[in-house]
């Protein structure tokens, strides 16, 4: 197994973050794996004669574990934990946008064990919440916006088998798991500041940043997925205002001229994808020739005859089977995006066209070829009597003027010519051979973390380094225990540890011991005659059955 593993007992960035937010005395023990971003299929369906965008992909898995009393003493590693909850994020990226995806979250139930102070909240919400916070801090990027995107459906185990026959386990209803994840996923804005317009933003080591919270949930309007957000509770109130009913789809990095195919993403194991997989099977098969027929034909390029607007689609999930089998379910989204310089008198600066410099975006090279399939048909030939208008961005247009500057003679010629190679001279020095010891390791630690498609610090990676094989084996291992009780958790729990860390001596985790004062809930007691309850038979007096006579 190709793996590096950091000591046990290192304190890493995310334990740090933990120790500041969980119960004080409390100690936890914290596994996380991730794999390097490895290039992947592309998330989003290419644009018509467009190639697909360059997309990497980095996984990551968070295990807790907490002490479950009992030393079993089978291993050096075995202390008697068992394993809490457990956390699988997906994160995609390209050169244009950074999504990051909940992919699985569930529990065991043996929380309790952990003998919290009586009152103290469940600290499963404030774990998936810091984990998700160091996980954005880390992949957000200048310039780049940041999407982190979840499926709420509520179901009895993801990722613990049996778990669901432990009657310790806290199952939430469908109502109840979607606002379970609206507030793992507020304090995400809780560091924003009002801005004007009343949009959020959020002010990280790489600027300015707006955050805004969206909600869709098939099947419902808009005044009822607002109702479903409502709670009794006076703290919560605050996320019928800052969610909004809808998403944001539109506000990506695809064109809005995009067919609606193209601007869904395809996440693993999500009804989105099953949905537009079943519609891509019913676009037409269209020749080659399609590109010398009619205007007409060519804007029908990439769209579904029967499924022509995002609203259509999202009208048609409502009768999809995770939609419509009488439970609700959720897609929710955090969109953080680049704030936009304002002008002195408060409108947003708007560069006009031509004038941008970033030529190295795919996005604008999707745009081009947006833009290219709705020119007319005398515009597609380069001996067309239209004068063609070509920008400078595009390739064929930085072709024209260079060989416009090589004919004139600008100052733009010695440029060019100073790009030219020279030709090389002098003894030639072979270049040393590397050899299979020597090469870098494929994923290894000492890769760049930074590049045009991915951001890949060193403090935001996983204890457990692993390669993607690697890593689906270990998931696919914790799905073949059992966790029915506490006997046979405590045995899985030490197997899926022992399995992770194959053939290695060193140890690998992170223990955890709390840092924040947090105040139990106190329960009312009945302590005087004032608040007890009032009875209505208080002051009535059972009348006295008559007896029987005697004969």
């Amino acid at each position: 197994m190709d793996m590096d593993i950091s000591p046990i007992g290192s304190s890493s960035l995310l334990g740090r973050l933990l120790a500041k937010e969980l119960p004080a005395g409390v100690a936890f023990t914290i596994y996380h794996l991730s794999t390097p971003p490895t290039k992947c299929a592309a998330l989003f369906a290419a644009l018509p004669n467009a190639k697909p965008e360059r997309t990497f992909c980095e996984s990551h898995f968070l295990n807790i574990a907490g002490d479950s009393g009992k030393k079993s003493g089978k291993s050096s590693g075995d202390h008697g934990e068992i394993l809490v909850f457990a956390l699988e994020v997906l994160v995609y990226s390209t050169a244009s946008l950074t999504t990051i995806f909940v992919s699985k979250a569930d529990s065991t139930g043996y929380l309790h064990l952990l003998r919290l102070p009586l009152g103290t909240p469940s600290p499963l919400k404030t774990i998936a919440t810091t984990f998700l916070r160091y996980i954005v801090t880390g992949r957000r990027r200048s310039g780049i916006k940041c999407l982190v995107s979840l499926f709420a459906r509520a179901q009895d185990q993801y990722l613990f088998p049996g778990s669901i026959e432990n009657e310790g386990k806290h199952l939430l209803d469908d109502r109840g798991l979607i606002r379970w994840w609206c507030r793992v996923l507020e304090p995400l804005l809780d560091s924003s500041r009002v801005r004007q317009g009343g949009e959020e933003s959020n002010q990280g080591q790489e600027g300015d940043w707006t955050t805004k919270a969206y909600i869709q949930v098939p099947g419902l309007d808009r005044g009822e997925t607002r109702n479903l957000l409502a709670v009794p509770t006076s703290s919560h109130t605050v996320s019928r205002e800052r969610w909004t009913v809808g998403h944001p789809l539109l506000l990506l990095s695809q064109p809005l001229s995009a067919p609606p195919r193209c601007l869904i993403p395809r996440f693993p194991d999500d009804p989105k994808a099953r949905f537009v997989e079943e519609l891509d099977d019913t676009l037409p098969e269209i020749a080659n020739e399609a590109f010398s027929q009619s205007p007409s034909k060519r804007l029908t390029l990439g769209r579904w005859p029967g499924v022509k607007s995002l609203e259509q689609f999202w009208e048609a999930m409502e009768f999809r089977q995770e939609c419509s089998s009488g439970r609700l379910v959720g897609f929710l989204w955090v969109l953080f995006a680049p704030a936009e310089p304002l002008s002195s008198s408060g409108s947003v600066d708007v560069e006009p066209v031509g004038t941008s410099t970033t030529c190295e975006s795919k996005a604008d090279d999707r745009r081009d070829s947006a833009t290219w399939l709705q020119r007319p048909r005398a515009d597609l030939h380069m001996g067309g009597s239209r004068k063609r208008t070509t920008s400078l961005q595009s390739p064929s247009g930085r072709l024209m003027a260079k060989d416009h500057a090589r004919r004139v003679g600008s100052p733009l010629a010695k440029e060019f010519k100073r790009g030219r190679r020279k030709a090389l001279s002098g003894p030639i020095i072979t270049r040393q051979p590397r050899t299979k010891a020597t090469a870098p390791r494929r994923g290894s630690s000492t890769r760049n973390g930074h590049g045009q498609y991915y951001s890949w610090p060193v403090e935001s990676r996983g204890q457990v380094l692993l390669n993607q094989h690697d890593y689906n084996r270990v998931n696919e291992f914790l799905l073949r225990l059992d966790f029915a009780n506490q006997e046979a958790a405590g045995m899985s729990s030490a197997r899926w540890v022992e399995e992770v860390r194959g053939g290695s001596r060193s140890s690998w985790g992170e223990v955890v011991m709390g840092e924040k004062q947090v105040e139990a809930v106190t329960v009312p007691t009945i302590a005087s005659r004032e608040e007890r309850p009032t009875l209505l038979s208080a002051g009535l007096l059972r009348k006295r059955p008559k007896e029987a006579p005697v004969t």
